[in-house]
């Protein structure tokens, strides 16, 4: 079965666009459900353009659907529909040249639609919606140079000649922050507990949502840290914040990211220099050091799968942003 051109999509009296679907590959049944799903999302308040937009993709992905299965395509055909089917579509999209991006807004249409049918109780779309739809691939983090990094900490109000207890703080947790590649969710739930000393220069990870794990520190970051608990105000006492705010309580992650920002535009740096990016600017030195891709996972707390899409060689990436399809 041949393909077919693209739909007309119109806007009769300013109206909702209306989706011409082909009746040589998709029967009467079917269209009269897509266009009763598109009228549902038009009554729910979604804009003309964005309607007109899951028209053109829904008609695709149903005449690529009956391209695929070599047949026309009606209704009840959506129970047979699967992985196979859905891998047959990413493979011939992709032979015509569609990015993934594409090809997963035409997916989202299809798996939107198919849970329209599935919830009204009109036909079986749970073989589309438990396929599994390929990855988007991900853009390496962009991490902060050097010299930018030097500039940042050498900026820091702990490095002047008055620093107050949130200067000093605020210093030990920048210093902190690049040696480990920690997240600010991290360190902001570390506890006093948990600080390094110089006979045990190792920082527990264990309230995180990623992998759990032991950061060594240097003895410049737990100087730092020590300047910092002296000038603290108060007793410490048992299960203590490591990192307090000025009202006495654990530190925000919000105020982490205020703080670079201020420290950020007095140093006259870029905007992109963000926490996150301090974070990936470790990443990025372990990777020139010659590391692998597992130590850098290890070191964030990230699966290999998931640091090698990041940090991993252009090979690398592309492998791990994108399922592999069958067959």
């Amino acid at each position: 079965m041949s393909r077919l051109l693209a739909p007309t999509i119109a806007c009769p009296g300013g109206g909702r666009p209306a989706t011409v679907f082909p009746t040589r590959t998709v029967s009467a049944d079917l269209a009269v459900e897509a266009r009763a799903w598109l009228n549902g999302l038009a009554e729910q308040g979604k804009a003309e353009n964005t309607l007109a937009a899951y028209g053109r993709d829904i008609w695709y992905t149903l005449n690529e659907l009956a391209v695929v299965a070599d047949q026309r395509l009606a209704l009840g055909d959506l129970a047979r529909l699967g992985q196979p089917e859905i891998d047959g579509l990413v493979a011939a999209w992709r032979g015509g040249g569609a990015t993934t991006s594409t090809i997963l807004r035409r997916l989202s249409a299809l798996r939107s639609f198919a849970r329209y049918v599935t919830d009204a109780g009109l036909a079986d779309g749970k073989g589309i919606l438990a396929a599994v739809l390929p990855q988007a691939e991900k853009a390496a983090g962009t991490g902060c140079g050097s010299t930018a990094f030097r500039r940042l900490v050498d900026l820091q109000p702990g490095r002047g000649p008055n620093p107050t207890w949130t200067d000093l703080r605020d210093l030990a947790l920048v210093l902190l922050q690049s040696e480990t590649g920690m997240t600010t969710g991290e360190i902001v739930a570390l506890d006093l507990s948990d600080r390094p000393t110089p006979e045990r220069p190792i920082i527990p990870i264990r309230k995180t949502h990623l992998a759990k794990r032991d950061l060594a520190v240097s003895e410049t970051t737990i100087q730092a840290l020590g300047r910092y608990l002296e000038a603290r105000p108060g007793t410490p006492q048992p299960g203590d914040p490591l990192f307090m705010g000025a009202r006495g309580d654990r530190l925000k992650p919000r105020l982490v990211q205020l703080s670079l920002q201020d420290i950020r535009g007095v140093a006259g740096l870029r905007e992109q220099l963000t926490v996150r990016a301090v974070r990936h600017a470790l990443a990025e030195r372990m990777k020139a050091e010659g590391q692998s891709v597992e130590a850098v996972a290890r070191q964030l707390g990230l699966s290999v799968t998931a640091a090698a899409r990041y940090f991993g060689t252009d090979k690398r990436r592309k492998s791990a942003g994108v399922r592999p399809l069958k067959g």
